[in-house]
């Protein structure tokens, strides 16, 4: 199944889900896109925004940096140029490992116009399929609260999110886990630490916590979700595996009658994944659904142009209710599909599309990912069911 939109004034391409026999390849889909003007094909919209269901979508915003000085932090790149003139600054600089990064600290130029730009592209790719967006969306790389709610109540105002989350973590850039939401928190969100034990202090420095909230859907049902980001695939893999040991080892304390949601940038390339499969081992089938699985026509999350190779770095597990633990009234809910979110405007798109980081020099281009997205159904228990159930 393939979704295919196009806004007034830009291309939009949702693709998605459950390939079947004759399913064209990624860069077939999107040349024909483009071919024909960008028209729709096949459109389906996927529905949310109500009490049956469930819009959910995971996204790695690529330094989603403010344009203030955040002292302990390591954002000395994303500030504006007449931050940028001191020899201090400069040191600073000269102490990253890349000649690269050394010289985008030196002289990017991260003032309030650019930030803007990047929000506003960034906006543009959630809001590409509806003006409300996702119901919940699990954030990435995000600096700090004050960022997000700017982000969510400037650009991201038709969305209506309520809930706004960040807790500040160790990582030493200051990148951050964040969750945004129409539905209200059943009780106060928290940051679990990874307590990693096979990594350096430096490597479990760049774990983010596990960001655990459980929400109240508009008929009381609850959703817990778990936001991540694991260490990046440069660190060893074991550090990635502990990880999701922690991550599972947390899932077992929540109530088996919610909903559970486990979601973020879990950092495995496709190469480690096959040689390891760290994440088929931790996210098993049938108890937990996999968006990847439903996804087989998506070629992944990221691009890597050196090795020509694409990951699904980012990830979505849903558990479902136990039916045993739940009552006779409570939601049956159904996983349908899951979907790359794609805004043609801010991807490339000549040899078959992939993701486009942000460049502040043009303003194009909005994160080294794509959004992923999963489409739950809820629908009531009947009573012929619950009586099954208890027979």
């Amino acid at each position: 199944m393939l979704f295919i939109f196009q806004p007034r004034g830009g291309q939009t391409l949702l693709m998605s889900l459950k390939r079947g026999t004759g399913e064209p390849s990624t860069q077939t889909i999107v040349q024909n896109f483009l071919s024909q003007g960008g028209q729709p094909q096949r459109p389906e919209e996927l529905s949310a925004d109500t009490n049956n269901e469930l819009l959910f979508a995971t996204y790695n915003v690529e330094n989603l940096f403010d344009t203030e000085d955040d002292p302990g932090k390591g954002d000395q790149t994303y500030l504006p140029w007449e931050m940028k003139r001191t020899k201090a600054h400069q040191r600073s600089c000269r102490k990253l490992k890349r000649k690269d990064w050394q010289e985008e600290c030196l002289n990017l130029d991260w003032n309030h116009d650019i930030l803007e730009k990047k929000m506003h592209n960034l906006a543009k790719v959630v809001l590409s399929r509806s003006p409300r967006g996702p119901d919940i969306m699990c954030l990435q790389e995000v600096e700090n609260l004050a960022i997000l709610k700017r982000w969510s109540q400037v650009h991201l105002k038709s969305a209506s999110y309520i809930t706004e989350i960040l807790i500040e973590g160790p990582d030493v850039r200051g990148i951050d886990v964040a969750l945004l939401s129409r539905w209200p928190l059943a009780e106060k969100a928290e940051l679990i630490p990874m307590q990693l034990q096979s990594g350096s202090r430096g490597q479990n420095l760049d774990s983010r916590g596990i960001l655990k909230a459980t929400l109240v859907s508009p008929d009381g049902e609850f959703v817990t979700v778990m936001c991540v980001h694991l260490p990046s695939p440069h660190h060893p893999w074991s550090l990635r595996d502990e990880a999701l040991d922690r991550i599972l080892s947390v899932t077992q304390e929540v109530p088996k009658n919610h909903l559970l949601i486990v979601a973020g940038d879990f950092n495995v390339t496709h190469e480690e994944e096959t040689r390891r499969q760290s994440i088929a081992n931790h996210f098993k089938s049938p108890e937990w659904w996999a968006a990847k699985a439903h996804c087989q026509s998506c070629p992944g999350t990221t691009y890597y142009a050196p090795k020509k190779t694409w990951s699904f770095l980012d990830g979505i597990f849903v558990r479902l209710p136990d039916s045993e633990g739940i009552s006779s009234s409570s939601r049956v809910w159904r996983p349908q599909s899951a979907a790359l979110l794609i805004d043609g405007v801010h991807s490339k798109t000549p040899k078959g599309g992939y993701p486009r980081r942000f460049e502040p020099d043009t303003g194009q281009g909005s994160s080294d990912h794509w959004p992923l997205l999963i489409h739950i159904k809820g629908s009531r228990r009947l009573k012929s069911q619950s009586t099954a159930t208890e027979n």
